[in-house]
C-alpha cells in the first residue's frame, strides 16, 4: 500500500516543483525584459540631444535671445522647414538662388527675409544667418549675434572685420544634412548679394562676406 500511495503522490510533487521552476523562470525573464526596456529608454534619450563637434562654444541662451544651437538644429532639421524637408521654403529659395548664380542666402535678405524671420523666430533668437553652400553635399551655416545695422547704415564700416562669426560646416550623407564641425572666426562686413542680374548689392543690405572667413586665433 505504502508503495502504491508513493507511486501516486510523487509524480504530482515532481510536477509541482517543476511548475514552481517555472513560474521562476518566466517572472525573472519578465524582470530582465522591463530592466532591458528601461536602459533602453534612457539611451534614446540621450540620443535626442542635438550636438556635434564644436557646438559648445555656440552661445546658447535662451532667455537671451542668443539660441545659435536650436537655430541650426531648426536650418537643418525643423520640420517642414529646415533642409532635411524636401519642399521646404529653405529649400526652394536655396534652388532660386542658384539659378541667380548666388551661392548664399542669408536671413538679412530683402525678398526672403521676411519669411525666414518668421520660419525661424529671428526676432527672438536674435541671430542672423548666412548659408554659404559650397556645393551639393557641402554647406556652410554662418551665424552671429553681432548687430550688423541696418539697410545702408551697416554699424561696421564695409571691409572692416566683423568678429566672432561661427561657421558650422554641414554635409550630406545619404541623402541626409548633418552638422559635422563649428568654429569661431571673424569675416569682412560687406553688402549681401541681393538676387538680381547687375547692381547686386544695391540695396545696401549690411552683411558679411563668406568668402574672408578665418578661425580666430
Amino acid at each position: 500500500m505504502r508503495h502504491a500511495y508513493l507511486s501516486r503522490i510523487l509524480p504530482l510533487c515532481l510536477s509541482l516543483v517543476l511548475l514552481l521552476s517555472v513560474s521562476g523562470v518566466y517572472a525573472s525573464w519578465k524582470y530582465a525584459e522591463m530592466s532591458l526596456g528601461s536602459a533602453n529608454g534612457n539611451f534614446s534619450l540621450e540620443m535626442d540631444v542635438f550636438h556635434w563637434q564644436g557646438s559648445e562654444i555656440l552661445p546658447d541662451e535662451e532667455e537671451t535671445g542668443n539660441a545659435h544651437v536650436s537655430l541650426i538644429d531648426r536650418i537643418i532639421n525643423g520640420e517642414g522647414i529646415g533642409l532635411n524637408s524636401s519642399g521646404s521654403y529653405l529649400n526652394e529659395q536655396i534652388r532660386t538662388r542658384d539659378r541667380w548664380g548666388r551661392d548664399t542666402l542669408g536671413s538679412m535678405a530683402i525678398t526672403q527675409g521676411t519669411a525666414l524671420e518668421t520660419l525661424f523666430d529671428l526676432n527672438t533668437e536674435n541671430v542672423a544667418f548666412l548659408i554659404h553652400m559650397k556645393s551639393d553635399t557641402t554647406y556652410y551655416i554662418f551665424t552671429t549675434s553681432v548687430d550688423l545695422g541696418e539697410r545702408e547704415h551697416p554699424t561696421h564700416s564695409i571691409g572692416s572685420w566683423i568678429t566672432p562669426i561661427y561657421r558650422t560646416e554641414i554635409v550630406k550623407q545619404n541623402g541626409t544634412w548633418i552638422a559635422v564641425e563649428t568654429l569661431e572666426g571673424q569675416a569682412k562686413s560687406a553688402y549681401y548679394e541681393e538676387s538680381q542680374l547687375i547692381f547686386i548689392t544695391r540695396s545696401k543690405i549690411p552683411s558679411f562676406d563668406p568668402d574672408t572667413w578665418s578661425k580666430n586665433a
